[in-house]
């Protein structure tokens, strides 16, 4: 619903997949499951944005889950604000995660917070750049504090200068148009950096994470062909000094669900009549031992090779999706999915889907117009 610069929106869902879903952390012993797909309340305007409620973000090269925020996690609350002047945008995000084992002095549990700092800049030519820090925070008996949500006070001051324990990630974003159907992408994070190895500390691996995406539009075709490659250090999204200050939500990763990979991803799109479109995926998938919801690896194990990326033992995935999709009629739509992968031992996996999806606008005519769509608006800082 909009009224002026208000924005309602409410999304629920039943689905009955969920109960099939191991990263689902609802009741799973009813006939059906269902969940919040988003549903919050925002003042939008030309200078700003405000808004709160339940809603999936992704911040990052559109082919791949962001390195900081993505929805790989089931969409949970958070507070959420956003100020443009000129070719900036600035944005800030609060939320409450749910609460981990504290220490066992106190005995308490840990309370949990997620922040999330973006700035965007439009520097022209078709080029636009974005720097991001998020972070997670918390402990036995501490809450929200105001120094994470301030946007232009950035974490890294408050947890060297006050100090302030919370587990940083740094990252940058780019997003370039060379020529009007050629787009290139890319996202940096650096989660943490060795600058001295005078110590058996000093020896860890860095950490973090790289994504870069090209995409082209055919001119004489309705074709996009799309070649992205990602990786994800070993230690990323998980801290040494505390085990609860790492990037999940209910168990789930906020940003990347995976650690210790890396992924390349030919995507070919393709609408061979106005209601009507075919996809092609292919993918090949390393992934290593290292996972961000283990425990914290000893410094003894750190320090000898093959500890930073792909730590063995490593698997290797080939995989190949098929995706036809159709406008039936006005309202109606269809949608198939065939996919096979297989690992190096020669071991294959098939999938497939048929999905079907009515839409029905009861309050068109009360409205005299179109009812605004109930999925949450992409960011309008990088297209």
């Amino acid at each position: 619903l909009t009224r002026g610069p208000m924005i309602v929106v409410l999304n629920p869902a039943f689905e009955h997949r969920l109960l099939d879903d191991p990263e689902y952390t609802g009741k799973t012993d009813r006939f059906i499951a269902g969940r919040l797909q988003s549903g919050y309340v925002a003042i939008t305007g030309a200078l700003g944005d405000v808004g709160f409620g339940r809603a999936a973000r992704q911040w990052g090269p559109a082919l791949f889950d962001g390195l900081q925020l993505s929805p790989s996690a089931y969409a949970t609350d958070q507070l959420w604000g956003t100020v443009r002047f000129w070719r900036f945008e600035l944005t800030t995000i609060a939320q409450r995660l749910d609460d981990q084992p504290g220490d066992s002095a106190s005995g308490l549990p840990a309370n949990r917070y997620f922040l999330a700092h973006r700035l965007v800049v439009n520097a022209g030519k078709r080029v636009w750049l974005a720097f991001t820090e998020t972070g997670v925070y918390g402990g036995p008996g501490r809450g929200l504090e105001p120094a994470f949500l301030a946007p232009l006070n950035p974490a890294l001051l408050s947890e060297f200068n006050e100090p302030r324990q919370v587990n940083l990630l740094w990252g940058v974003e780019a997003h370039v148009r060379p020529a009007p159907r050629l787009t290139l992408l890319g996202q940096l994070v650096i989660d943490d950096i060795q600058v001295r190895d005078t110590s058996l500390m000093g020896q860890r691996p860095w950490s973090g994470g790289l994504t870069v995406v090209g995409t082209a539009a055919l001119a004489a075709a309705p074709v996009h062909l799309s070649l992205g490659y990602t990786r994800v250090r070993s230690l990323t999204y998980r801290n040494s000094f505390a085990a609860y200050e790492v990037y999940t939500a209910q168990g789930i990763g906020i940003a990347r669900n995976h650690a210790d990979y890396d992924e390349t991803l030919f995507r070919l799109t393709a609408r061979p009549a106005p209601a009507a479109s075919v996809g092609l995926d292919l993918l090949y998938l390393r992934q290593g031992a290292g996972d961000f919801r283990s425990p914290f690896p000893s410094d003894s194990v750190l320090a000898q090779p093959g500890q930073g990326f792909l730590v063995p033992p490593v698997s290797r995935v080939t995989g190949a999706r098929v995706t036809i999709g159709a406008l039936v009629r006005p309202g109606l739509e269809v949608r198939a999915e065939l996919g096979v992968t297989s690992t190096a031992g020669g071991a294959s996996t098939w999938i497939g889907s048929l999905t079907g999806r009515l839409r029905f606008d009861a309050l068109h005519r009360r409205l005299r117009g179109p009812f605004p769509g109930v999925e949450p608006e992409a960011d309008r800082g990088i297209p």
